[in-house]
């Protein structure tokens, strides 16, 4: 339920008329000017006299504050009114008034134009919480918007435009929302950039990011290339890289992104086995999986699964240990495992 706005009137009153116009003797509740007008431009003739009785206000007569305060307190109550604001302009021989009044309506239907019918059963929980017959509510329809926008952006379209319209239906109590979206141009990629790593590194990387130059962007197809990158870097050895950040950067109208990966790139991992005489290398590097190098001590890990692979066909007492040493300008980390 909005908020009833009765004391900026009496506030914008009181700095017209000044403190003269509170002389002794005067009624405490009445504020000395007479109404000369009276205007709702937004209710039938029905309605305006229905507000204005039950706010106290009458051409000819002075604003009954007390009357006022009630006849708010009532509406509230009786939620027949979303908003109300009463505009005052003031003269030597009175006021003139304005009440803009928004009421509480129930909804008839809502037609929503120019939307694909994808989108139409996306946001169909969104609607069922929007029912017909009911009153409909300011924050249905700006989540109903938010809802169709969100629905376009996740598709590429960023620059959407949702208009809704509530058209009254005359001498009723409903109204129909009516709904137009313009999905405007997609969002196409101009350049995907990848920082925080040196230009050889950068290119073999660059291999498994989808999202290239002239690529439709969408969150999907971001986090396709983020998850894509990840992947990469768990089966190619790098287990302690990752994707630390992703900035975008759109132009004005969000028809156009430039993408920006800042990498987290730690040493890549080769590894040697020495003294297997069960199974081969190539064996053993297949149980390295991408699982196996995401544990947070991969090293570690990959002795006891090797200890457990051999102590599973009878080698009860396998023991492996593992040495390191650095190379290729620090940027690979080789791993000796002496298998006994």
């Amino acid at each position: 339920m909005s908020k009833f706005l009765s004391l900026p009137i009496v506030i914008m009153i009181l700095l017209m008329m000044g403190p003269s116009a509170f002389l002794s003797g005067a009624d405490d509740n009445l504020l000395p000017l007479s109404i000369l007008s009276i205007k709702s431009p937004e209710l039938s003739a029905i309605e305006s006299t229905e507000i204005q009785n039950k706010l106290g206000l009458k051409t000819g007569t002075p604003i009954n504050l007390k009357r006022l305060d009630e006849g708010i307190r009532s509406i509230v109550e009786k939620g027949r009114v979303q908003s109300l604001m009463l505009n005052a302009i003031g003269s030597a021989k009175g006021l003139e008034l304005v009440v803009e009044v928004e009421l509480a309506r129930k909804l008839r239907t809502i037609n929503i134009s120019e939307v694909s019918p994808e989108i139409q059963n996306e946001i169909q929980l969104t609607l069922l919480n929007i029912p017909l017959g009911k009153i409909l509510e300011r924050g249905s329809v700006v989540t109903l918007k938010q809802a169709i926008k969100s629905a376009y952006e996740a598709r590429g379209y960023f620059f959407v435009e949702v208009e809704t319209v509530v058209k009254r239906i005359p001498e009723t109590e409903m109204v129909d929302l009516l709904v137009k979206v313009k999905q405007g141009a997609p969002t196409l990629v101009t350049r995907v950039k990848l920082s925080n790593v040196g230009k050889e590194q950068s290119n073999d990387f660059r291999r498994a990011v989808s999202l290239k130059a002239g690529s439709l962007f969408t969150r999907m197809a971001l986090e396709n290339a983020i998850s894509g990158l990840n992947e990469y870097f768990v089966n190619n050895q790098y287990p302690d890289s990752k994707v630390d950040e992703t900035n975008l950067n759109f132009n004005e109208d969000k028809t156009k992104v430039e993408i920006e990966f800042v990498l987290k790139v730690g040493k890549k991992y080769q590894f040697i086995f020495i003294g297997n005489t069960v199974f081969t290398s190539d064996i053993i590097r297949e149980w390295i999986t991408s699982d196996v190098l995401g544990q947070p001590d991969t090293i570690h890990f990959i002795e006891g699964l090797i200890m457990e692979k051999y102590r599973a066909v009878g080698h009860h007492f396998c023991k492996v240990s593992s040495q390191s040493q650095k190379s290729e300008g620090d940027r690979v980390q080789n791993f000796s495992f002496q298998i006994e």
